[in-house]
């Protein structure tokens, strides 16, 4: 049973309290514990002007998990933060799947949105988590596609708008497009950038041409209304896809969006294990082609290679990065979804290359 033991700070609506399957939570009683980071996230709330609760969930016997309760300006649900501050120690690291557990039992539900507030996400990302928070609050300017045009961009254009506007930033792409207001001065409001084809093999021996849509997002402060359909429907044109995926962050919600675009869920994908090291942020194991993601240094990186390479075990791993001060986050996961395109595409003036 999902229930939410609050403390009012000017809200007037009813805490939720709905059957959860995938995750056994029980009512607390008691006030959160002092938190830096519980601090700053309700001071900035209330220096917006949003009402919250405080919150307290037991997730197990031994877990007691912070949440804020926020009601948005104008959306009709409420936005539920799950508050994650930094570990400052190996007791402190959450299990790794407790976060895609709560993800689920919140998916079911529907309301209220379930986002996890990464303490490090807030520091490093400061512009980016709290302008998608207020988008999640309704605290957004309205653009309506009509009154933009879509065009092929090039990554000039492309990665520094990603970078600037999306949490994971930029990567490698084949295809770009953005959005740009109509009237003058004719600025960039939404961009999305797509893999190059691949041809998946059916069940019947049959091909598809597939791509992926890589990132999607729009300027700081602004949501286009129609925008990402407007910006498939362009990539569409020229390239006459059979059909294509994307990924979503379980973090920031359940995606229940994308179902709108007539995009479909294919599977969940499990929880990324991230080290946060003594400067705050957070780093990946491993290599990989994207410079916008940091990683473990050198000799903790190679030291962590050979100790898989022995058969030494993730919890052997993670032991090792905690003794140098990084600890282990676990995210909520991804989610792929897919779009099959039927039809041929429609013409639309709006679109330029």
């Amino acid at each position: 049973m999902v229930v939410l033991s609050t403390h009012d700070h000017g809200a007037r609506f009813a805490s939720p309290a709905h059957p959860c399957r995938t995750a056994s939570l029980q009512l607390a009683l008691r006030s959160p514990p002092p938190c830096h980071f519980t601090a700053e996230v309700s001071g900035w709330l209330r220096s917006e002007g949003f009402r919250y609760r405080t919150c307290l969930l037991h997730v197990s016997s031994d877990q007691v998990r912070p949440f804020l309760l926020v009601r948005g300006a104008s959306s009709p649900s409420p936005l539920l933060l799950h508050l994650l501050p930094t570990p400052q120690s190996a007791e402190a690291v959450l299990p790794a799947a407790m976060t895609a557990e709560l993800a689920d039992a919140f998916a079911e539900r529907r309301r209220p949105t379930l986002v996890h507030l990464w303490e490090d996400q807030w520091e490093e990302h400061a512009r980016i988590v709290r302008s998608r928070l207020l988008a999640k609050l309704g605290r957004y300017q309205r653009v309506g596609a009509s009154r933009t045009v879509a065009r092929r961009i090039d990554s000039a254009t492309a990665d520094p708008f990603l970078v600037h506007n999306h949490l994971w930033a930029t990567t490698k792409a084949r295809y770009r497009y953005g959005l740009y207001r109509k009237k003058e001065p004719c600025e960039l409001v939404a961009v999305a950038t797509f893999s190059a084809r691949w041809k998946k093999t059916q069940a019947d021996g049959s091909k598809r041409a597939s791509h992926e849509l890589i990132r999607y997002c729009s300027v700081e402060g602004v949501a286009v209304m129609g925008g990402i359909s407007k910006l498939i429907a362009a990539f569409r044109r020229e390239t006459l896809p059979d059909e294509c995926v994307t990924v979503i962050d379980r973090d920031w919600g359940a995606g229940g969006g994308w179902g709108t675009l007539g995009f479909t869920s294919l599977r969940k994908l499990p929880p990324t294990t991230f080290y946060v090291g003594p400067d705050g942020r957070r780093c990946e194991a491993g290599a990989g082609p994207n410079p916008h993601r940091r990683r473990l240094p050198d000799e903790l990186a190679s030291a962590v290679a050979a100790m898989h390479a022995e058969g030494g075990t993730a919890a052997e791993a993670d032991s090792y990065l905690a003794g140098h001060g990084y600890f282990a986050v676990h995210d909520a996961g991804a989610e792929r979804h897919l779009l099959l395109f039927d039809a041929e595409p429609d013409d639309d003036d709006g679109v330029s290359n």
